[in-house]
């Protein structure tokens, strides 16, 4: 609870499981961008709004977080500052997904690579054309 994800478009997959006490919220993006609304929850304003619904338990509460959403008060930029703001943290969203795939590719190359160096399978000379090949 309280947890709070942006999907981006180039997300691992293409689908997702969510639980009973999680919930998949998509905005009207003429009125709110879901950068904002994701940004405004990670807050710590719109996290005691989140939080604050966490009383109840059972069978009841599942249906509740829905129309507790609905209930909470917030700010909406116009929709030109919305959009202006969307592409901003979107161009670094898009840097931060480029540069863990990167992460990934480099991850899986070393583990590859690292023990066959170590135990001598591989010579550093073919290494490096791995490496260069890979990320020619």
């Amino acid at each position: 609870i309280g947890q709070v994800s942006l999907l981006h478009k180039d997300a691992a997959f293409s689908e997702y499981v969510l639980s009973q006490r999680q919930f998949f919220l998509r905005c009207n993006r003429e009125l709110m961008s879901p950068e904002w609304i994701a940004l405004y929850f990670q807050s710590p304003a719109g996290q005691h709004q989140l939080l604050a619904n966490t009383s109840q338990v059972g069978v009841p509460s599942i249906a509740r977080p829905v129309s507790y959403l609905r209930s909470i008060r917030l700010l909406i930029p116009s929709p030109e500052l919305n959009r202006r703001f969307a592409s901003f943290v979107g161009s670094i969203n898009d840097s931060v997904m480029a540069n863990r795939k990167l992460l990934m590719s480099l991850s899986t190359l070393r583990d590859n690579l690292l023990p066959r160096l170590i135990s001598g399978q591989l010579r550093m000379a073919e290494a490096q054309t791995a490496v260069e090949k890979n990320f020619a």
